[in-house]
């Protein structure tokens, strides 16, 4: 009997450089559902994220690593502008730069598409949310008070020009 590796017995590859962001498809749609139930207190529903996949203005991408999406994005670009609805990273890829992957070829896709200025809601305490978007620019431009219903958390306006 031979001995194999982890990673050939079905855990996922540690290398994320070749993984690609591609627009999300509705067989996209249990992988991103179980991201999101291990990423937010209330997750969205499956309902939801097919409603957002029809709305012209809404675009939803995942990062596909050989088939399996390890992270995921949906944004609205409107007026010029370009609002962060969710972002998420397959939690045995947190860590590994997957969030700021998604970000970066998020924010040039919606540079290109006429988007000048990003915004995007975050709760007062995702220290790794809010480290990924100071990293990338991004500066605390206000608050909305008990904006999170589950939790009647804070969340923190963040947003930067493109």
């Amino acid at each position: 009997m031979s001995i194999k590796r982890k990673e050939e017995v079905g855990a996922p590859p540690r290398s994320v450089g070749r993984a690609v962001l591609r627009p999300m498809s509705v067989t996209d749609l249990q992988q991103v559902i179980r991201i999101e139930h291990t990423s937010f207190p209330t997750p969205w529903t499956l309902e939801l994220f097919v409603r957002e996949l029809s709305l012209k203005f809404s675009h939803n991408f995942v990062l596909d690593l050989l088939g399996m999406v390890i992270g995921y994005i949906n944004f609205w670009i409107v007026a010029g502008e370009m609002h962060i609805m969710s972002i998420a990273v397959h939690e045995e890829y947190r860590g590994k730069k997957v969030g700021t992957m998604l970000l970066e070829r998020s924010l040039a896709y919606a540079q290109r598409h006429g988007a000048e200025y990003v915004h995007l809601e975050v709760r007062k305490n995702n220290d790794a949310g809010i480290a990924l978007y100071h990293g990338m620019g991004f500066e605390v431009v206000g608050v909305r008070k008990g904006y999170y219903t589950d939790t009647g958390e804070d969340a923190l306006i963040m947003a930067r020009h493109l």
